[in-house]
């Protein structure tokens, strides 16, 4: 298990890796670790984690890496028009293509992050 001081910043830490990937003018908004599966499932046992950061123009999924505490590789981008947010329960529906969509259910050990993301995408 990871020292909780490796975690404290991870907003933070995620927001600078997107920074990387950014576009002429774009800026990052909001930024904040997620899991990805089905809302029927208690958030221990869903199956993959993600991380999310919101810029002007669009959203961005990345992979963590193996220490689980960074940011990885780049594993969607999508137009904010195509990410959808349920506030109560504190989730993300982003449409990947026609047929695919993911549910990403944000991290509540993360609330103000999490919290700053929906309230900019919505």
């Amino acid at each position: 298990m990871l020292p909780d001081s490796l975690h404290k910043d991870l907003p933070d830490r995620i927001a600078r890796h997107a920074s990387a990937h950014l576009r002429n003018g774009e800026e990052v908004l909001a930024a904040c670790p997620a899991k990805v599966g089905w809302s029927w499932l208690p958030a221990p046992l869903l199956p993959g984690s993600c991380y999310l950061a919101l810029t002007d123009q669009r959203i961005i999924g990345f992979l963590p890496t193996k220490i689980k505490a960074l940011p990885g590789d780049m594993w969607f981008e999508r137009p904010r028009s195509a990410a959808q947010t349920r506030h109560k329960a504190m989730q993300i529906i982003v449409t990947i293509d026609e047929n695919t969509t993911r549910r990403l259910h944000l991290s509540k050990r993360y609330q103000q992050a999490a919290s700053a993301l929906l309230a900019q995408l919505g």
